[in-house]
């Protein structure tokens, strides 16, 4: 039978999507127009944010780019938040 995430995985996952929302806010975004800037739909960027749907490192760096930054920022941010 296979186990679902453990509580600090889920805590870490929690701590990654609250990034990428605070991401896309701080670059004063909305989720429509980050979905034209990344070139999907605005149910895309609803469902990543909401941890429904997982992108891959190529995909987060073409997000990431259309929030003006990085991914080694995003990786900083991250470590950070993980820190906590």
């Amino acid at each position: 039978m296979a186990k679902g995430p453990t509580l600090t995985q889920r805590a870490q996952r929690n701590v990654y999507l609250a990034l990428l929302v605070d991401t896309r806010l701080n670059a004063g975004l909305t989720q429509d127009a980050l979905a034209v800037a990344a070139g999907v739909s605005q149910p895309d960027v609803s469902q990543v944010e909401a941890g429904k749907v997982r992108r891959d490192v190529v995909q987060l760096q073409d997000w990431l780019s259309a929030r003006g930054s990085t991914l080694a920022r995003f990786s900083r941010a991250l470590e950070r938040g993980l820190a906590k």
